[in-house]
């Protein structure tokens, strides 16, 4: 997500302090990109005071291609995200990375924000930093229907906070 990927990752959103925390992410586990086919679709949903818009790609080649855009309320873009899910030996990792307008990268060019999957289920997959200066450090997408939706979540005082939630629908690209 992100995000965000979604995945919908916002680094400057999330407004989290960098520290130097006990919260610890869970272990990646094993897992197969064919097993995340339910978040193949378009998404839009109110999020961020403004709206957002999340496409994923079916699974192809042990990839899942993704795209994030937050248009504000005044109609600009204030953040994208390109995002990529792949396989990455008995694991998945998604990697990705922020862009402002004019595609100004918020990361460094080498350094793509990398989650692991530490949860899977059924329309259900957590992914986790194992890095600690990652803001997030754990999203999860959850898909009930047509409806998908992102929780973001930093890491305050030594424990996961609150973060924030992305609900969209799914959606049709115009033609």
């Amino acid at each position: 997500m992100s995000w965000m990927p979604l995945a919908v990752l916002f680094v400057v959103a999330t407004g989290l302090p960098a520290t130097e925390d006990a919260y610890q992410p869970a272990a990646p586990v094993k897992a197969d990109v064919a097993d995340l086919a339910w978040m193949s679709g378009s998404w839009s949903g109110a999020a961020l005071g403004g709206q957002a818009e999340e496409h994923w790609s079916t699974p192809r080649a042990g990839t899942i291609m993704g795209m994030f855009r937050l248009v504000s309320g005044a109609g600009r873009v204030t953040v994208y995200e390109l995002l990529l899910i792949e396989q990455d030996g008995e694991e998945i990792a998604m990697r990705f990375r922020h862009f402002g307008p004019a595609h100004k990268p918020w990361e460094a060019p080498d350094k793509p924000l990398t989650f692991r999957v530490v949860s899977l289920r059924e329309n259900e997959v957590v992914f986790e930093s194992q890095q600690d200066q990652n803001k997030p450090r754990r999203i999860t997408y959850r898909r009930a229907g047509d409806k998908l939706s992102a929780h973001v979540q930093g890491v305050a005082d030594g424990a996961l906070d609150e973060g924030f939630h992305v609900r969209m629908t799914q959606t049709r690209l115009p033609s």
